[in-house]
This record gives C-alpha cells, structure tokens and sequence, in this order.
C-alpha cells in the first residue's frame, strides 16, 4: 500500500457523502494503483506525487463526487421549489386577507391600508424561509426526483 495514494484518500473520503463514500474511494483506489503499477520501485514515490498533483486537491475533487453541489437548492428540485413558493405566498396572502376581513366583519374594526400591507408583507419572509428550509432539507438528503415526471417527446406540445 502506498501511504501518500492512502492519505489522499482519507482526506478525499471525509469531504465525499457518507452515502456513496465507500464505493467512490474505492473506485479512486483502483484507478490511482492502477495508474501507478509498473513503476520502478525507486521512481514510485515520485510518479505518486505527480499523479496526486494532477488529480488535485482532495476538496476539488470531492466536490466533484457530490451530486447535492455547493447549491442550496439544486437545479432537479428547483421548478418544483419555484411552484411550491407560488403556493405557499397565495396561501399566505390569502390567509392574511381572510384576518383582516374577519377583523372587519367581526370585530367592526376599520381598515388600516398600511396595517393591512404590513400583515400581508409580514408573513412573507417566514413563509420564504420555511419553504427554503424544507427544500435545502430535501437537497441535502439527496432525494431522487427522477421518477416525478418520465420524459416523453410525443408529448410535447
């Protein structure tokens, strides 16, 4: 075993997800021994530096295993956020507009225009985060949105 091809790896390994770390390091360990057999025992720490180098830096290629990206929410589960964000907004503008018809009808308060943009607006931001928060949940867990829509060209409009 090759202690530099093995520190590599280690460091390659903690950044990778947990999920696919095994087979991915794996396959890196076979490629890199493979890459370096039939050096010349005297030559091998040197082609071993040289094949580390053009690999990388283990962040570098890390990143590269990682489906999830550095995105918060990536570009499978987007158009399916961008909905879900519609959604939630009309729900909760509506909801807002429902309180301030109920104070009115109910209670004989009056309108305030500026309170009822300030209710309204209010609630946005918390609705926002909470929908962002469920989606970066969902991205992380690398959930597989592949089989919500199967593709089919006659179909298109």
């Amino acid at each position: 075993m090759n202690e530099l091809i093995e520190r590599y790896l280690q460091a390659v390994g903690r950044l990778l997800p947990q999920k696919r770390r095994g087979d991915i390091i794996a396959e890196m360990r076979s490629s890199l021994y493979d890459t370096l057999e039939g050096q010349p025992p005297e030559k091998e720490r040197a082609a071993t530096i040289a094949l580390l180098e053009k690999m990388g830096p283990p962040a570098q290629v890390a990143a590269a295993y990682d489906p999830a990206g550095s995105y918060l929410i990536g570009p499978a589960l987007f158009p399916t956020f961008k909905l879900v964000l519609g959604i939630v907004f009309c729900a909760v503008i509506g909801a807002q507009l429902l309180a301030i018809l109920l104070s009115v009808v109910l209670a004989g308060a009056g309108i305030d225009p500026l309170q009822m943009v300030g209710d309204i607006v209010g609630g946005l931001p918390t609705a926002l985060g909470m929908v962002v928060l469920v989606f970066w949940v969902l991205q992380r867990l690398e959930v597989d949105v592949s089989h919500a829509e199967q593709f089919d060209p006659t179909r298109l409009p």
